[in-house]
């Protein structure tokens, strides 16, 4: 899923169908396990920074579902769990994120267009 701003302003979400390779799904398994996704209670900070992207994980492994908030609270979780979106968004086609990129451009052009004040 991707979605082009905060969700406070009703963006839309667009979703993303991939093929994974079983070899690049078990490297991603072992890193998540490694970096304990499935073991860790992720927490998040209270306050969260200013600005920037945001990125959350929910997973579903062995009938159980795992979530790394936003703005996980640690330093060393954080980088961490940022490996593993680091893996993640590795294994999406350049051709995707191309995709993705242009509508996000577009949305924010439809959005300061309609958003200005008329001429006086």
């Amino acid at each position: 899923m991707f979605s082009p701003d905060y969700s406070s302003d009703n963006p839309p979400v667009w979703t993303e169908t991939l093929s994974v390779e079983d070899g690049d799904l078990e490297k991603l398994y072992t890193s998540m396990s490694e970096k304990g996704m499935f073991t860790k209670s992720w927490q998040q900070e209270d306050i969260p920074p200013a600005d920037g992207s945001v990125e959350w994980l929910e997973v579903t492994a062995h009938g159980e579902h795992f979530l790394v908030p936003r703005y996980v609270t640690g330093k060393k979780e954080a980088e961490a769990i940022k490996e593993v979106y680091a893996a993640i968004n590795s294994l999406v086609p350049e051709t995707v994120w191309e995709k993705l990129y242009s509508q996000r451009k577009q949305y924010e052009q439809d959005f300061l267009t309609s958003s200005r004040l008329p001429d006086r």
